[in-house]
């Protein structure tokens, strides 16, 4: 990688590229207002990789989109936009808690893996999901704006090393229950990789125009479900691992999450420009599970299907400044909350008790890494950081 690259390059490349994918798709089939809409609220938190999100003006809606950590392949040092680290800088950094899992993150060229050992990867990317022997990691293509280079590497002893790579048109999403990645290439394929094989689950989908927002299953060898937004067909469906194909969610509804064994989804309805209604169903019955509110936007579903992670409906620009856990009834559990100077980048549920998020200072320029303990309905634990870097310049990237 070229470290001597400006660091607004990386910037410039993700905004040119939005915005090649958005007129490109404009131009094979116009996209309602809608069908944006969906697009943009079919971006899912869980994403490794996703703890900055940027915004993108387009027909007068601000869309989240993932941006990208730099770094120094030769150093391993986590990539500051502002100043070179000091020796004051890197005497702050504190690992992850060594209690219960570890929350697995990237920095550099390092994987920091759940069970608290390293991998030094062959490049730094963007995000990574660990699949145990293997680790599937993903990069823009520096030759090609419209590509993801998604690359199958081989764990071997403290390295990981290249086996294979794959083309994707989007970067690839992580299952519920962190087994395996599905993504779709550029030709239009549904790929899956999980940690000794690999299955096409689907071709001849419109590539820029179907997002993959919820997987769950333990891989694809036997049983596993994908649900993707078809966005020019303004529906949501679920893809088995025969092919099969079944809608999901009524109307112009978009689901926009899954529990681990997919039986509940979130799905959200949009009123109007400014309005976002959300909802869990029972996958097997249609029944609704959590009744319609406009109050939140429901993003995650705990593994066990008991907690939603959810945020304000009209969260917009660089992240919500609250994230809130609700149970079915949707009472309050707990809330990752932030100053005026704060805001939250990326969030997740880790476990089916603990949600994992990525906070921004904007006055002292420094990122740190949170939990929270539902079980003891918190309060929110640091368990890495903070360390400077800028809005766009992460030190860390939350990874899988």
């Amino acid at each position: 990688m070229n470290t001597e690259r400006p660091e607004n390059d990386t910037w410039e490349r993700e905004m040119s590229s939005e915005f090649e994918r958005r007129v490109r798709d404009l131009h094979e089939a116009p996209l309602t207002l809608d069908q944006i809409r969906g697009r943009a609220g079919s971006i899912k938190r869980r994403r490794a990789g996703m703890v900055v999100a940027g915004v993108l003006a387009t027909a007068a809606l601000i869309t989240p989109v993932a941006l990208i950590a730099g770094g120094s392949d030769d150093s391993l040092q986590p990539p500051v936009a502002t100043h070179t680290p000091t020796a004051s800088d890197t005497a702050n950094v504190q690992p992850p808690a060594n209690q219960g899992d570890q929350v697995p993150y990237l920095s550099g060229r390092k994987l920091h893996r759940a069970d608290g050992s390293t991998l030094v990867l062959p490049q730094a990317y963007e995000g990574a999901t660990d699949l145990g022997d293997r680790v599937v990691a993903w990069a823009n293509n520096p030759d090609e704006l419209n590509e993801i280079t998604v690359d199958v590497l081989y764990v071997q002893d403290s390295r990981a090393d290249f086996s294979d790579s794959y083309a994707a048109a989007l970067p690839p999403l992580t299952s519920q229950g962190g087994s395996y990645v599905v993504f779709v290439s550029t030709d239009g394929a549904l790929q899956t990789v999980w940690g000794d094989g690999e299955r096409v689950l689907a071709e001849g989908l419109p590539r820029y125009a179907t997002t993959p927002v919820a997987a769950v299953g333990e891989d694809c060898a036997t049983e596993c479900r994908v649900y993707v937004t078809l966005e020019k067909e303004q529906r949501s469906v679920a893809i088995d691992q025969d092919g099969t194909q079944t809608p999901v969610a009524p109307g112009k509804s978009r689901v926009s999450a899954a529990s681990a064994n997919g039986e509940v989804v979130a799905v959200i309805r949009f009123v109007d420009d400014f309005t976002a209604c959300s909802e869990v169903l029972d996958t097997r019955t249609g029944a609704v599970v959590v009744p319609e509110t406009c109050d939140y936007r429901f993003d995650d579903i705990s593994p066990d299907g008991e907690h939603l992670l959810a945020v304000d409906p009209q969260t917009d620009g660089f992240g919500p400044a609250q994230v809130t856990v609700l149970d079915r009834d949707l009472n309050k559990v707990a809330t990752v909350d932030t100053t005026r100077s704060q805001g939250i980048g990326g969030y997740r549920f880790l476990d089916d008790q603990t949600v994992v998020a990525s906070i921004y200072d904007f006055g002292s320029v420094t990122w740190k890494l949170v939990t929270l303990d539902l079980a003891e309905g918190g309060p929110v634990q640091t368990v890495l950081g903070p360390l400077p870097g800028s809005d766009l310049d992460p030190p860390f990237l939350l990874a899988d």
